[in-house]
């Protein structure tokens, strides 16, 4: 029943864009498997409009944020908390902010600075946040969705490489080349889909995935795979490929 309603949820924004399925899997499949996903390309490509309208859809506290480079730690992870100070404590209020998130969408994310960086990545890899110096905090964020319209500065192997590779899907998006898609687009109402996909439901489907067995031959095609231009794994994000192939088993269940 919960296959069946996640195919459902995948038909349905697919019904909403045009070219973009292969995305659109990826993103339940990285949902499922509670990672993180990148979507490169340049402006105009529908890159937010995807990643919103589907975070939309899988109920749970939602977060999304513009960054720039000269954000501030407060836009993501809350204000510093005065009464907190008084008492010679640092710590943020993180209400309606992305340590309470359960779903999340950062758009320019490569914008990020230092100060944002060093506690975007625990968030990204552990799923923790470091509320003070030295204490983690286990968060409940199921899915961060990645933005950006260019590669980092300095190229994925600069100073914004451990962010890079925080991702475990990298999808390049582009404009849609077939014209009788385009065509197709620009006839589109702009309903939105009805089916929502609980927080419950999500952690369950998060729980089946792992129930799911994996062979070393569908490893090994994976490593494969992984060669192919539109679709990359790097270093750490090696760790998360059983996952991200039990979620897709569980996905093309349905």
């Amino acid at each position: 029943m919960l296959n069946k309603k996640l195919l459902k949820l995948e038909t349905e924004i697919n019904g909403c864009f045009m070219e973009r399925e292969e995305i659109v899997r990826g993103l339940l499949v990285t949902a499922i498997a509670r990672g993180n996903m990148l979507m490169l390309g340049a402006p105009g490509a529908a890159k937010t409009a995807i990643a919103e309208t589907l975070s939309r859809q899988l109920g749970g506290n939602f977060f999304s944020r513009l960054l720039t480079k000269v954000s501030a730690p407060e836009e993501l992870f809350g204000p510093l908390s005065l009464k907190a100070l008084e008492n010679d404590q640092y710590k943020r209020v993180t209400k309606g902010k992305l340590p309470e998130a359960d779903v999340a969408v950062i758009d320019e994310v490569f914008k990020c600075n230092s100060a944002v960086l060093n506690t975007l990545l625990p968030i990204m890899n552990e799923r923790v946040y470091f509320d003070d110096s030295s204490t983690p905090k286990p968060i409940p964020l199921q899915v961060l969705v990645g933005l950006s319209n260019e590669l980092p500065d300095g190229g994925v192997n600069g100073e914004l490489a451990a962010l890079w590779d925080r991702f475990d899907l990298k999808y390049i998006v582009d404009y849609v080349k077939d014209e009788r898609n385009f065509a197709t687009m620009l006839k589109l109402s702009n309903g939105k889909p009805s089916t929502i996909i609980s927080l419950q439901e999500l952690q369950s489907a998060q729980q089946q995935a792992e129930q799911v067995n994996i062979s070393d031959d569908t490893i090994g095609e994976a490593l494969e795979r992984a060669e192919k231009p539109r679709l990359y794994y790097f270093r750490s994000s090696f760790q998360k490929l059983p996952a991200l192939l039990k979620g897709s088993c569980l996905a093309r269940r349905a």
